[in-house]
């Protein structure tokens, strides 16, 4: 299947997250898929995550989605316990992960931002991605993610890294399907 008829989508908590995994999934394919975005609200929603995977795979007949949430915690086990529920919870309702894909960063969002620029980007990520770049407006966000040195920060940054081998290998199955 060309990645011009894939169909993949989000599920993020926020405007920003949405923002910065739409820009580095279009650097990921030369001809991107059609990608969609679902804001979840946060994690006070989480529970009913399953239902937003039921609509974008059953209803809009998405290829894949993949879910992306702030893990809120630099503990592995911490990042596990979240993955595993979820995982859970999408397989009570016949969900596998040849269809969803669940990824967290570590602590938030705004470590990936600035891996390329600070050697722990896991340490009050927050204030400092608003320190160097002035604030965190959608604009602001968008930029630094076209910026990024994704190599560097992929090295930085163990839950970024693994959100990109998630997209390279949905490439890849798309690429060889085709």
């Amino acid at each position: 299947m060309p990645s011009s008829t894939f169909k993949l989508a989000f599920i993020v908590e926020g405007d920003t997250d949405r923002v910065v995994v739409e820009t580095l999934a279009r650097q990921v394919w030369s001809a991107p898929p059609k990608i969609h975005t679902v804001r979840l609200g946060g994690k006070a929603a989480v529970p009913w995550v399953w239902s937003t995977v039921l609509a974008l795979l059953d209803e809009k007949n998405y290829d894949h989605v993949v879910i992306l949430l702030d893990a809120d915690s630099t503990s592995p086990d911490d990042v596990e316990v979240q993955r595993a529920a979820i995982r859970a919870q999408l397989r009570q309702h016949h969900f596998g992960e040849e269809e969803v894909s669940i990824a967290f960063a570590v602590p938030e969002l705004e470590a990936w931002l600035i891996a390329d620029r600070a050697k722990e980007p896991e340490r009050d990520s927050r204030a400092r991605f608003e320190a160097l770049f002035g604030g965190r407006t959608p604009e602001i966000i968008e930029q630094r993610a076209r910026a990024l040195n994704l190599d560097v920060a992929r090295e930085r940054s163990p839950s970024l890294d693994e959100f990109m081998r998630t997209l390279d290998a949905l490439r890849h199955r798309v690429d060889k399907a085709a």
